[in-house]
């Protein structure tokens, strides 16, 4: 009961939240591949092809039902969440490491977690991946300690481990670690020949030939670029990061030691998952607080029991022993309540779809009333970008959800012209340069936007301060040449990134964005 009062507000609140960016683009890109349309052709990203497929139902329903995307994308999340969590409560009946009152505790927090702590990430590729890791691990613990659990909620929790897991291969060393438990606590080194183990080789080695088979542009053009012009690029602090969560586990290790033997071990082995869940967090290197979700489910499963279990003992040496346990459950629920609604609160401020839909940028895109319109947007970052294509109902005029490519490129480009080595060689700096500007030239042709908004170089610092988005594309393909002459500039607004964010740590940033309208006789043309 205390859990969905406490959701109420978030819902209210979450339901009129603007789309996140990340699921709008893979939810269009999901009605791509469901149109038979190749990766490279129509959603050039670097994410691996599973990405785009675990958004087919959201796809589907906005296909089926004519639903609106962030409608869709929000309900998929809200059933993937109720589905993980019925089958946390079910596998905890079964434990027998833990009182009821504190898998009531685990519970609840989970749920908690997996929606006010989700925040603006609801949905997202690792939050999908912690809602299957979690009961995977669970399931794990069944298996090892031969406790019996209904066989279809087994191969349910294992099928759908098998395949998020693979969203970011990174996580598989949990999968490893419990493998490796099992073979110790069994005293046998044959758990390769274990059904579940069979169950997770069989389907990534399904994968594997999925993406050569269906999927070979992605193996040929796109994952290439990638490693060399996107995830190279780490975030250096990341790493600091990880590295205090690590030291917070082992605090929360040897603080775990005081409990009784059975909480004792189960505090301490979420501790340790934690640990290692954090792993990938710092391997992506993108610093981004959604890849930390799964490595935050383990830390609070361990510090429900910890929590939990020391309220009892307290409670236990006063007048309310008799109800120690009961009220030990409800102290942790109050707690991270509290503990999310001061960190990770809703936020009412944030862009609703009513906000999106009246803003300045969407009424500029607006004024474009062919049914045929698209807007093509450079900016810095995948936000705004995508929802204003939702909000607007008009397609975006490129493949890319953002141009990840961009940034070590001209980075490349930069150094050379100071005379420096750089990471990439001159001469396959321009050859990459001469294939996005092929493909970006390619993208304008194919959807001949009405109207372009593209950031004035002059508000951007560094290596941006002399981009010129035109000039740069005209300057490496005489068709994109041709195509800019059909554009004139009708006026320069300046925008801050800090209204689009509000309630959250992006500071005020008003930058000047140029925009391009195409020119009246080629309208009529």
């Amino acid at each position: 009961m205390l859990v969905a009062l406490a959701l109420i507000p978030w819902f209210i609140v979450q339901i009129n939240m603007s789309i996140n960016p990340d699921l709008a683009y893979l939810t269009a890109a999901a009605g791509h591949l469901l149109d038979g349309m190749r990766m490279s052709d129509a959603y050039y990203d670097t994410n691996p092809p599973l990405s785009v497929i675990v958004q087919i139902p959201p796809a589907l329903l906005v296909k089926l039902l004519h639903i609106p995307v962030y409608d869709a994308v929000f309900i998929f999340a809200l059933i993937a969440v109720a589905l993980s969590s019925w089958a946390v409560y079910a596998l905890l009946q079964k434990s027998d490491w833990s009182s009821p009152e504190q898998n009531q505790a685990i519970l609840a927090t989970y749920i908690l977690i997996n929606t006010i702590g989700a925040n603006l990430y609801l949905g997202e590729k690792d939050h999908l991946l912690g809602l299957a890791l979690f009961p995977f691990v669970l399931v794990q613990i069944a298996i090892t300690h031969k406790i019996e659990i209904n066989k279809t909620l087994k191969w349910t929790v294992i099928g759908a481990a098998s395949v998020l897991i693979l969203l970011k291969p990174h996580f598989g060393l949990i999968p490893l670690v419990m493998f490796g438990y099992r073979a110790v606590t069994q005293k046998r080194l044959t758990v390769f020949l274990d059904a579940d183990f069979i169950a997770l080789a069989s389907t990534a080695l399904a994968y594997i030939a999925l993406i050569f088979t269906c999927f070979p542009d992605f193996i040929d053009e796109i994952l290439p670029d990638a490693l060399i012009l996107y995830t190279s690029r780490q975030e250096s602090w990341v790493l600091s990061i990880a590295g205090l969560f690590i030291l917070a586990c082992i605090g929360l290790i040897l603080i775990a030691w005081l409990l009784p033997q059975k909480p004792q071990k189960a505090a301490i082995a979420f501790f340790i998952l934690a640990g290692i869940a954090i792993i990938p967090f710092a391997l992506q290197g993108k610093g981004l607080f959604y890849h930390s979700i799964p490595a935050i489910l383990f830390i609070t499963a361990g510090l429900s029991l910890l929590i939990t279990q020391m309220s009892a003992d307290a409670l236990a040496k006063t007048s309310l022993k008799q109800h120690a346990a009961s009220l030990a459950n409800i102290t942790t629920t109050i707690a991270a309540i509290i503990l999310l609604y001061t960190a990770l609160p809703p936020n009412p401020l944030y862009m609703t779809h009513k906000d999106y839909r009246n803003s300045d940028l969407a009424k500029i895109i607006n004024t474009c009333t062919k049914p045929d319109c698209s807007f093509f947007m450079f900016n810095d970052m995948i936000e705004i970008t995508q929802q204003l294509a939702v909000y607007t109902g008009q397609p975006h005029a490129s493949r890319f959800p953002v141009f990840w490519f961009l940034p070590s490129l001209v980075q490349a480009e930069y150094d050379h012209q100071q005379g420096g080595q750089g990471r990439i060689s001159p001469k396959k700096t321009q050859e990459l340069i001469k294939k996005y500007a092929a493909l970006v030239t390619q993208d304008f042709q194919t959807y001949q936007p009405d109207t372009l908004i593209i950031r004035n170089p002059k508000t951007a610092g560094g290596i941006w301060e002399s981009f010129d988005f035109m000039e740069f594309f005209s300057n490496q393909s005489p068709d994109f040449t041709k195509i800019a002459q059909n554009y004139e500039k009708t006026e320069t607004i300046t925008i801050d990134r800090s209204d689009y964010f509000k309630g959250t740590i992006f500071t005020s940033k008003p930058t000047r964005y140029d925009i391009y309208k195409k020119k009246r006789q080629t309208n009529e043309n």
